[in-house]
């Protein structure tokens, strides 16, 4: 029966480290974007199917699949004045909240919502990723043994925050001084076999941090730059196999109505509700908050 040599399964780093992102502001309105990397993260895959002579198979899909989930996401606003007061948002709390999981929240990490799509790039913009060929579909009648043309994978985070918000105390414009943003990945090399039963040949774990701070004079914001001793990216080296982690593993194949950056987008909107529990407000502007867990 045709199936896939496990000798022939590579995956391969095809970037650069990536170097910490500046903030744009954002296309999405009134805020910043934050590039948490200066370049897309990429990596290449291949594997061959094999079998008896005269044998032929299909039809295979290969790609790549990725889980995500967010370990820290705060912002810190202060007013310019003392008597301003500050203002302290915990994403990653509503994140949670707003998928109604523990946290952290483990979910699919996709360009659409939709539950029949597992492939992280398969709707990507042609050249979106350099090499461009993000799934393979190996026909049926195809004969063994067959190489799979080589699919790439591509990824470049990025958080949305505001400028400034309206601390609800003291009825004052606070602007943004201080974020970080911590979001962590296992990326999936798969395979959907003919009888529509997946296979997972091999994995890696990457993560990136980003903590920037920010100066205002006469209402216009400056990026001062990274902490560096808080900002990073980092990877694991390729795994053979499924993820061992329960949680990831549990979760890669569910059906689920939203995706994790369907649950960001929510959890940024609801957040800013002063009557979130994720929204602390004081009217001392050098108030010292306590409430990143």
């Amino acid at each position: 029966m045709a199936h896939i040599d496990p000798r022939s399964v590579r995956i391969e780093f095809t970037s650069d480290p990536p170097r910490p992102g500046r903030p744009t502001d954002s296309p999405y309105g009134d805020g910043f974007a934050v590039p948490l990397m200066d370049r897309l993260f990429t990596a290449s895959a291949e594997a061959s199917i094999v079998g008896s002579p005269g044998e032929v198979t299909g039809p295979w899909t290969f790609g790549f699949i990725q889980m995500m989930w967010v370990q820290t996401w705060w912002a810190h606003y202060k007013g310019l004045q003392p008597e301003d007061g500050s203002v302290f948002i915990n994403f990653a709390r509503a994140e949670r909240i707003a998928g109604s999981s523990t946290f952290p929240s483990v979910l699919r990490d996709t360009a659409d919502h939709y539950t029949e799509r597992l492939w992280i790039n398969d709707t990507a913009a042609p050249g979106a990723i350099p090499g461009g060929h993000y799934i393979d579909v190996v026909p049926e009648g195809t004969p063994v043994p067959h190489a799979i043309t080589p699919i790439v994978f591509g990824d470049r985070p990025v958080g949305i925050l505001d400028y400034h918000v309206e601390n609800d105390r003291t009825h004052r414009t606070n602007f943004i001084r201080e974020t970080e943003m911590d979001y962590h990945f296992c990326t999936i090399f798969s395979a959907r076999k003919p009888d529509g039963l997946y296979q997972h040949l091999a994995h890696f774990l990457w993560a990136v941090r980003w903590q920037g701070r920010f100066t205002n004079a006469n209402f216009v914001q400056e990026f001062a730059g990274v902490v560096p001793e808080a900002t990073g990216f980092t990877r694991s080296r390729v795994i053979a196999g499924p993820p061992g982690n329960v949680h990831v593993r549990s979760q890669i194949e569910q059906p689920q109505a939203e995706n994790i950056v369907d649950i960001s987008i929510r959890a940024f909107h609801e957040a800013k509700n002063p009557n979130s529990p994720c929204w602390h407000a004081d009217r001392q502007r050098d108030h010292r908050f306590n409430v990143r867990g």
